[in-house]
């Protein structure tokens, strides 16, 4: 399964290489947001539509997986809330490789415009974040634009994925598939068998939406003849545009 992650990790890569487009490093100033201490109020308002919806509908999510791909941490973004912030997940609840400091991931629009109508916008950056006095964090910045420096490590367009856990996007949107952030993670996190990943909002050319809906179908028909659990190449499923 994790072969299966990377898969979807290169050909990201690939799509992307030839594009060139700048993105404020993801530790540039902005506002840090442990995104851990609320995690648990925001997963039950992901799921809410009143409540998602009000804050702009789900935009952003990270991931820290355990063992059985058990969810071990994770992080929500909303759309409202979202542009240029640095959502992070707690050092002592999570532990980053401060090693890949300036190796950041970017996601970028697949479509023209993003979903502001901002043409060539960076969607999101992800990897390791300085929060000085010698911390490190796993992290993600949301929207932050297309100035600073350029692409530093894993770039990718985005894809849409599926969406088990029927979140409540921002209106317009999908839920991305699940890019590899596991590189990002402390050493010891990875030898005890911890991944990560993050997902953004993806917004479909017109032809994806057909494929997207048949995709979809067999996906839930798939998993309803399964044990019930969402495995790791389920998340990585992608359509393509």
């Amino acid at each position: 399964m994790k072969t299966i992650f990377r898969k979807f990790s290169w050909i990201g890569i690939k799509l992307v290489s030839a594009i060139t487009i700048a993105v404020t490093s993801l530790s540039a100033n902005a506002a840090l947001i442990d995104g851990s201490a609320t995690s648990a109020a925001d997963a039950a308002c992901a799921v809410d539509p009143t409540c998602s919806l009000s804050r702009g509908g789900l935009s952003d999510v990270m991931t820290v997986y355990g063992s059985g791909n058990a969810v071990f941490a994770r992080i929500f973004a909303f759309g409202n809330e979202e542009t240029g912030n640095i959502y992070y997940f707690n050092p002592g609840l999570v532990t980053a490789d401060a090693t890949q400091l300036n190796n950041y991931s970017t996601v970028i629009n697949s479509t023209p415009a993003d979903k502001d109508g901002v043409s060539g916008q960076v969607s999101d950056t992800f990897g390791t974040v300085d929060l000085g006095s010698s911390s490190f964090a796993l992290a993600f910045q949301s929207e932050p634009g297309t100035s600073g420096i350029p692409i530093a490590g894993p770039s990718y367009l985005e894809k849409i994925g599926l969406n088990p856990n029927n979140w409540i996007m921002e209106p317009g949107v999908y839920l991305s598939v699940e890019y590899d952030a596991t590189l990002y993670l402390s050493q010891a996190m990875r030898d005890a068998g911890y991944t990560a990943g993050f997902q953004s909002e993806a917004i479909p050319a017109p032809t994806a939406l057909i494929l997207f809906g048949i995709g979809a179908i067999t996906a839930a028909s798939q998993r309803r003849r399964s044990t019930g659990n969402v495995t790791l190449a389920e998340r990585c499923t992608t359509i393509p545009a």
